[in-house]
């Protein structure tokens, strides 16, 4: 069973599934990735259980070409090898590669064994311009917890509605939401919420960024509705569900904003750097004073002393002070886009509401300080 691919077509696909293989399988087909002749081209799959990947690699390829083999080692070695056309070889249990003067030869394990991997099943749940998934997703993930002791808030809470898609993340101290609109299903199925792991949400934005196509992004539950597969042009990623319950977000959400902070992003991202310098050795602590038309950002360090900057603002509502981890300031400000930031204060004590119009909310809890 033979079949020859382009090399930089089976490169790419196997740089992705070498991202998704498990890196220390204790059952050792997790660790290799499925080559198999599918509709007359290549598919490549991988899957560490949690998440899954699959791919198509245009070529001539006989029926019946089927093998696992190491991933990471098939890729190296294709990796490696000159531009032109890779001959791959299937003959009892081993896959033959070869490629102008090189080849290699890798044992493989029979692909009846590999795990069964989720498909798209043509009926797409949720239809998404891909532009603005990644601009808004992106604006969501980074606030989803890495701590795994409590397994919810290590996701994407997705919604989708009947007019849009609301994305959620948080990881107890700050939360991000994100609202985008839904094209018009294709099918009748009832809208839904599903919580994706941070990570897969990670490897589907870097699939979007990988691949230069329009292509919307699709996605599909499966019937027991465990798994969502992302479809994206030629590239199927599939991942496993979060179970229970995510927090209610509505609850936390500022009301009103008993003072409105309008200031240019870049100035602020400056005076939080250099706090910084000094927060360093202070709980990573800033404050923020907003006092008339000036924020007074600053910092202390009983070992080194005193910072202070100071920021021109528009505001209304009265004055305020209010203290952050200057982590989480920012890692916000640095995936905003916007020249300006809006914010609503509604005490030194309660969530900070930060705003990019109607479509973008990120709440940092504050933090208490004395004196």
């Amino acid at each position: 069973m033979n079949a020859v691919v382009l090399h930089e077509n089976l490169n790419k696909a196997l740089a992705v599934a070498s991202r998704v293989v498990a890196t220390k399988a204790q059952v050792a087909i997790l660790g290799n990735v499925l080559l198999r002749e599918k509709d007359g081209a290549m598919e490549v799959v991988a899957t560490n259980l949690e998440m899954g990947v699959r791919l198509v690699v245009p070529g001539k390829i006989e029926k019946g070409f089927e093998i696992t083999v190491p991933a990471r080692q098939l890729a190296e070695f294709v990796s490696g090898v000159p531009k032109g056309q890779i001959e791959m070889e299937v003959s009892e249990g081993r896959l033959s590669v070869r490629s102008a003067s090189f080849k290699a030869g890798l044992s493989g394990i029979s692909a009846s064994e590999f795990p069964v991997v989720a498909s798209v099943s043509g009926e797409e749940t949720i239809i998404l311009k891909k532009k603005e998934f990644v601009e808004a997703m992106e604006k969501v993930v980074f606030a989803a917890a890495s701590d795994e002791g409590r397994p919810v808030l290590t996701g994407v809470m997705i919604e989708a509605g009947e007019k849009v898609v609301v994305m959620v993340a948080t990881d107890g101290y700050r939360l991000s939401k994100a609202v985008i609109e839904r094209e018009k299903p294709k099918n009748d199925k009832k809208n839904f919420k599903m919580l994706v792991p941070a990570r897969a949400v990670g490897e589907l934005l870097r699939l979007c960024s990988e691949n230069g196509t329009e292509n919307d992004v699709e996605a599909w539950l499966t019937p027991e509705a465990s798994q969502v597969v992302f479809g994206l042009g030629g590239v199927e990623l599939v991942s496993r569900l979060i179970e229970g319950n995510f927090p209610d977000y509505q609850k936390i959400i500022p009301k009103g904003g008993e003072t409105s902070v309008e200031i240019d992003r870049e100035e602020l991202i400056r005076a939080v750097k250099l706090a910084s310098i000094f927060a360093r050795d202070s709980a990573n602590i800033v404050k923020l004073s907003f006092e008339g038309g000036k924020a007074k950002i600053s910092a202390s360090s009983p070992q080194m002393g005193v910072n202070e900057g100071e920021v021109e603002i528009e505001k209304t509502g009265g004055d305020m002070e209010i203290a952050f981890n200057y982590r989480y300031l920012l890692e916000l400000l640095n995936n905003l886009t916007t020249a300006s930031v809006s914010m609503r204060l509604d005490g030194p004590l309660s969530p900070a509401g930060f705003y990019e119009g109607e479509e973008f909310l990120h709440i940092i809890m504050p933090v208490r300080v004395s004196g």
